[in-house]
This record gives C-alpha cells, sequence and structure tokens, in this order.
C-alpha cells in the first residue's frame, strides 16, 4: 500500500538508509525531489538555486507598488476550450499539455511586452490543511497553487525561450478550500487514471483554462524563476490575489497520485519549494485597495436598495391585502 501523506523532511538520507534502497529507487533519489535532497539541498546540483531573482516568493502586500501601467494595460487571457490535449503524472505533479498551434492560448498586456503562448499547467500542493503553496501573502499559505506555464513568442518555441529573462510567463493561482470549482472536475476525474509516472491520458472532452482564472483579475507581478530545476531565472510571474475554490475531494484528488520515494511508492504531496529572499526586487500590483473598495461599494449599496425596495414592496402588498 502506498505510504500516506505527511509532513516534509527536507533531510538528507543517511548512507545506511542508502544502502537498503533499491537500485531503481536509488537512480532517481540521485535526480532532484521534495525529500531527501528536497529543496534545501537543490544548490548543489543547481548553483542558481542561490540566484537573485528565485522564486517563490513571500509577498508583503505593505511593500508592493501600483503600477498605475498595469491598469491602463489589462493582461489580456485569450483561451479557447480546444487547446488541452493529455494529462501526465510527472512524478513530480500532474501536467495538462497544451496545444500552441491552436489559436486560443494566448497571454499579453499587462506586465509583458509580447505575447506569450501556453504550453502547460500543473499545480503544488500539500499534506493538509493550508499547508501547500509555493508563493504566500504576508506568510499565509494554502493548499495549493495552480501555475500555467507559458513562452514568449519573440522565440521560436519554448526550448528556446526557457533560459531567457524574458522568456516565460506564468500565472499563479491560489486555490483554498471550499464548494466544487466545477470547471476543475473534469480534470481531477482523470487522475485515477494516471496514478504513476509516466502514466498519460489523452483529454477527450473541450476545456477551456481561463475557468480556473479567478473572477476578479487583480494580481502581483515581478521578476522570478521556474521553482522547480533546472531554476532559470527567466520568469514573470503573475500571481493573482484572489483565490479559487475547490473541494476537499478535489485536494484530496492531487494527493491520490502517486510518486517514488525513498522508502517506495507514496502518495504525492508537499510538492512545493518555499519562499525565497526577494534580493530587492520590486513586486508591483495592477490594483489599489482603495480602488478594490470604490467597485465593491456600489455593488454593496445596490444590493442594500434592493433589500429595502423588496421590503417596501413586500409591506405594501400586506397592507393592500388587508383592505381587500
Amino acid at each position: 500500500m502506498p505510504a500516506s501523506c505527511s509532513p516534509r523532511d527536507d533531510k538528507l538520507p543517511t548512507k545506511h538508509d542508502d544502502i537498503h534502497q533499491s537500485e531503481s529507487v536509488s537512480r532517481h533519489c540521485a535526480e532532484w525531489n521534495y525529500y531527501g535532497q528536497g529543496p534545501s539541498k537543490w544548490h548543489e546540483q543547481y548553483p542558481v538555486a542561490k540566484g537573485q531573482r528565485q522564486s517563490p516568493i513571500d509577498i508583503s502586500t505593505d511593500k508592493v507598488e501600483f503600477d498605475q501601467t498595469l491598469s491602463d494595460n489589462p493582461l489580456k487571457v485569450s483561451y479557447s476550450n480546444n487547446c488541452c490535449q493529455s494529462v501526465t503524472n510527472t512524478g513530480a505533479s500532474f501536467q495538462v499539455a497544451v496545444d500552441g498551434a491552436r489559436a486560443g492560448t494566448e497571454i499579453s498586456g499587462g506586465p509583458l511586452d509580447s505575447t506569450y503562448k501556453l504550453v502547460q499547467f500543473h499545480a503544488h500542493w500539500g499534506h493538509g490543511g493550508n499547508e501547500g503553496s509555493e508563493h504566500t501573502v504576508n506568510g499565509v499559505t494554502y493548499p495549493a497553487e495552480l501555475h500555467l506555464v507559458h513562452w514568449n513568442t519573440k522565440y521560436k518555441d519554448v526550448t528556446e525561450a526557457v533560459d531567457k529573462p524574458d522568456g516565460l510567463a506564468v500565472i499563479g493561482i491560489f486555490f483554498t478550500m471550499g464548494e466544487e470549482h466545477a470547471g476543475f472536475k473534469p480534470i481531477t476525474d482523470l487522475f485515477s487514471t494516471v496514478p504513476r509516472k509516466t502514466d498519460k491520458v489523452d483529454m477527450k472532452f473541450k476545456f477551456d483554462p481561463a475557468c480556473l482564472l479567478p473572477a476578479e483579475r487583480d494580481y502581483w507581478t515581478y521578476l522570478g524563476s521556474l521553482t522547480t530545476p533546472p531554476l532559470h531565472e527567466s520568469v514573470t510571474w503573475i500571481v493573482m490575489k484572489d483565490p479559487v475554490e475547490v473541494s476537499a475531494e478535489q485536494l484530496g484528488a492531487l494527493r491520490s497520485l502517486l510518486w517514488e520515494t525513498p522508502s517506495g511508492e507514496g502518495q504525492m504531496c508537499n510538492n512545493y519549494r518555499p519562499p525565497q529572499p526577494l534580493q530587492g526586487r520590486l513586486v508591483r500590483a495592477s490594483y489599489t485597495e482603495e480602488a478594490r473598495i470604490e467597485d465593491i461599494i456600489p455593488a454593496v449599496i445596490l444590493g442594500a436598495l434592493a433589500i429595502g425596495v423588496g421590503t417596501i414592496l413586500t409591506v405594501s402588498m400586506i397592507r393592500t391585502k388587508r383592505w381587500l
């Protein structure tokens, strides 16, 4: 039976433990992973792990700067429902592959100087509770974080773009536990068909990745890196402010995926990198709290007016009936 999820231990296995590992597991442990040679040890194989623009980061909201240009030039997301091809268990997450040759895979505007095409999306999650997101906000974590990965079309393809300073753009979306996400359900329903590393299933239904975005498109942006090796410092991060609700069952579906561990097959969890030093980088916001309040107040007033009018009409009808 696969080992269940438990809090992560980033300590390296001892030599004694190595002796009792199978050959296949030993080979796997020589690669990067989230246990044993976990994130705290990645710099030994990938020195850039201690670089100047590593991700994820903790977003301190009292230190972000509102950038009017982000508001004046809104982020444009042009996805379609016929771009997703397959779901694969990569051994570190699930990954939905996207056909970039099709129309409806682009984002532009906001912090981006050119058009970027969606190539894949995946997620990171914890073993339970609110632990699991890679980015944090004022030190607060979420149960999971979705990453929509795009490449800059000024380059020939994603392979050429992946290590360029402006090569990639990733939209990060926090998942919080709540109601079932109807849009995400067709994806999580496929996880039972890809339980193990390299398992792959074709998507025989239409799926629009835009359904995973929050209703409000306010975001933070900064220059960072991939959060997994090779950790290229090539990412313009766009982290959505508002989380998206998914159900406990959908979070459980994420944790039902399997991966290889030093002790054998186990439930996939804690596949996240902790926040890295900001190193003086600027984090910009596409919104101000004042603007958000200004947007909310009219809706609240309209709601109150509607309730008031409804109450008046009800009272009026009751009084009228008394005279009939």
